[in-house]
């Protein structure tokens, strides 16, 4: 509980202060340096110590010489958590073999806050709208045989909902699946649930891909709250069991505030690293879309690890309970990018996130605390919930991209990269009216779209191309046909034309997205996304001081650090 009234305290601060980065304390995180102002002499704070490259052993035997025991090593950040006094860290601050020390952030779900009204009554299963919207009615394409990790609070067992393998990381006590909070349950069920409707009115509901093995990692307790470190855990496990649990893809739908760069940030780095081998990524962006002084609409407001750049970075899409596209639009709490430090655009895309319904916790705290949420199926028994959040849209998008997998495997035996994942969803998404690219990312996921794009993603054709065909760029769901976005947005730009067909080297999963390389041929590119508009978003920020428009043009490190550590979030 200390720790939780801790960040608590470093949230209510930043909703007035700048979280500066220190350039007489270079190694330190902004919010470690805040702890430690707060902190006594004798009281510790929870941090996780980065070592320099091959200096792991040499850091770790200095921390134990501190005589406090280390809570977590994460070898595969070259990092360890430990609780320290002041003098500890300024100590290991001085030591030449440790690269940074950051703060065990509390991270939370992502789920949006308050529940919405319930829609008006339906004659259709509860499940028809979120699948048909998406163009998924009765497909074949299940996502069987991908593996997926669902990194959250838990999962309640129930018949249509089974996991392959359930992993408790917030206790040391054995036991059996469970999830107390309720979050995770809902996420795994959009995801994987695999209920039919019955002849009810309301029956069952089917998640995004039902055919998916699922595995549940519980790090959040019965207040939707962990630590990042074992998030980390979490995800270190996940790499280090492999050969036995097969993931291909993780679910996300969590978060804390950025306060630091994405290359020092423990989470961005655990995601670049899994990312790496092949393992996609799917990212909530956050529920900070509005200003929480003044309530409006603002940018700049991504949480960790959505900053990291080869994650696949959601953010919500209201879609007002219709089949058509045309009336969707991105609600206000969801984040904006740019991202703080880094300058990363972002979100990469948007998915169905609002009024979303899925299954219930029974007796969870999310269960309990809002009644006003819950929805009875065909026989009156009241086992599901409907919520909001950028947390659901992960959800779907996470159940795409299962979908993706298993199409790829279908037709290629070459595997499909995190950044060709990414790829294809970006240029076949839908535009969503009235938003921009900081707030729709490349727009709404189109998943019929990107089924076909991969299923011409043979791998088969010539050194220079990987697909001998180019698929037509619209989407024909229910009775309308859609014109995909057709540009993948790398860095701070968007490159136009036919490349997701072409044997580029950022398809690759040793490249992280965004970073300069060598492309194969010659596409126009769409100017400085994010600088060339910063009239747009520097002045209506998230938090607040304000960037000013004089800023603009500056690299972002040059802003002197203005991330910001913000003020308390929603009951979810």
């Amino acid at each position: 509980m200390m720790h939780y009234a801790f960040a608590l305290a470093l949230l209510l601060w930043g909703s007035t202060q700048r979280a500066i980065a220190d350039e007489s304390h270079p190694k330190l995180d902004p919010a470690v340096s805040f702890a430690l102002a707060q902190a006594t002499d004798t009281s510790t704070v929870q941090v996780i110590v980065e070592a320099g490259p091959g200096k792991y052993a040499a850091v770790r035997a200095k921390v134990l010489a501190t005589g406090k025991p280390i809570s977590a090593e994460h070898k595969f950040i070259n990092a360890l958590t430990v609780k320290l006094k002041k003098s500890d860290i300024s100590s290991l601050e001085s030591d030449p073999t440790v690269a940074h020390i950051s703060l065990d952030h509390v991270v939370r779900s992502t789920a949006a806050a308050p529940p919405p009204p319930p829609p008006p009554p339906v004659s259709k299963p509860i499940d028809d709208v979120m699948l048909a919207t998406l163009g998924l009615t009765n497909s074949p394409i299940t996502g069987k045989g991908v593996g997926v990790a669902v990194i959250d609070s838990g999962l309640q067992p129930a018949t249509e909902l089974p996991a392959f393998a359930f992993f408790d990381f917030t206790t040391t006590t054995n036991g059996g699946a469970n999830d107390d909070y309720g979050h995770g349950t809902f996420i795994a069920g959009l995801i994987r649930a695999n209920a039919p409707p019955t002849n009810n009115p309301i029956g069952g509901m089917v998640g995004v891909s039902p055919g998916v093995r699922l595995v549940s990692m519980k790090v959040l307790d019965g207040t939707g709250q962990g630590y990042t470190s074992t998030v980390l855990t979490a995800l270190e496990t996940v790499l280090n069991n492999q050969a036995s649990l097969a993931i291909d893809v993780i679910n996300l739908s969590l978060g804390h505030p950025i306060t630091e760069p994405g290359v020092v940030d423990p989470l961005v780095q655990a995601v670049e690293a899994l990312s790496r081998k092949r393992i996609v990524l799917v990212v909530a962006a956050g529920n900070w879309g509005r200003n929480p002084t003044t309530g409006l609409p603002a940018y700049a407001g991504i949480t960790s690890p959505g900053n990291a750049p080869s994650a696949v970075t959601v953010g919500a899409l209201d879609t007002k309970q219709t089949v058509t596209r045309t009336d969707d639009q991105v609600p206000v709490y969801s984040s904006r990018g740019p991202t703080w430090y880094d300058g990363v655009v972002k979100p990469d895309v948007v998915a169905p996130g609002h009024s979303l319904v899925s299954l219930a916790a029974i007796g969870s705290s999310l269960y309990t605390r809002f009644p006003e949420a819950r929805v009875a199926d065909g026989t009156g028994a009241v086992r599901y919930m409907r919520l909001s959040g950028t947390s659901m849209a992960t959800a779907v998008t996470t159940g795409v991209v299962a979908l993706l997998i298993e199409q790829h495997r279908s037709v290629s035996k070459l595997p499909l990269t995190p950044n060709d994942v990414k790829a294809v969803l970006q240029f076949t998404a839908i535009p969503v009216n009235g938003a921009d690219v900081f707030t729709r990312g490349a727009g709404a996921v189109n998943p019929p779209g990107a089924l076909a794009v991969v299923a011409a993603l043979t791998g088969n054709a010539d050194t220079t191309l990987r697909s001998t065909t180019v698929v037509q760029p619209t989407t024909t769901i229910g009775s309308e046909t859609y014109t995909w976005n057709q540009a993948v947005i790398w860095g701070h730009t968007f490159v136009y034309g036919d490349s997701v067909y072409a044997n580029e080297p950022a398809w690759g999963s040793l490249t992280t997205w965004g970073s300069a390389v060598i492309w194969g041929h010659s596409w126009p590119g769409g100017g400085d996304l994010v600088w060339d508009s910063a009239a747009t978003w520097s002045t209506t920020t998230v938090w607040d001081p304000i960037i000013a428009p004089s800023s603009a043009g500056l690299s972002w490190p040059e802003l002197g650090g203005q991330a910001v550590i913000w003020g308390h979030g929603g009951p979810y």
